[in-house]
């Protein structure tokens, strides 16, 4: 869990140097996108893979947007409850302040890892339906 408050941190320190509306509500934001972007893509692998009686169901417009609706929604629930209710975020900031340099080096890479992953799974799911391989 530490990792993740440490990931959380580093998307708020990057949305203090945008200086674009609240930090922390654009760090819960953003995190809750890349949330979003990973289940969907696990949940259409597995969809897509073990249960391939259901694809028609998958493939109606209809079913993506209202589950994506309740995962963002509840991602960013979740996100203010643990890191903005009663500016627990400073605390971690805090602690995050207080880690050595190669701590740092380490939740930077992981932070990089996350985001990567946030945004390559569905560009890979997109190219194996694309070329068929799925």
């Amino acid at each position: 869990m530490k990792i993740y408050q440490y990931i959380f941190i580093k998307f708020y320190h990057f949305e203090i140097k945008i200086d674009y509306g609240p930090p922390e509500y654009n760090a819960i934001t953003l995190l809750s996108f890349c949330i979003l972007s990973i289940i969907k893509s696990i949940l259409f692998l597995s969809f897509t893979l073990f249960l391939p009686e259901i694809q028609e169901f998958i493939d109606d417009q209809s079913f993506g947007i209202p589950i994506s609706i309740i995962i963002l929604a509840l991602s960013f629930l979740l996100h203010y409850l643990v890191f903005i209710r009663n500016k627990k975020y400073l605390v971690i900031e805090r602690s995050y302040n207080m880690l050595p340099k190669n701590k740092k080096r380490i939740v930077s890479i992981s932070t990089y890892v996350f985001v990567i992953a946030a945004i390559g799974m569905p560009i890979f799911i997109y190219y194996l339906i694309f070329t068929d391989k799925l």
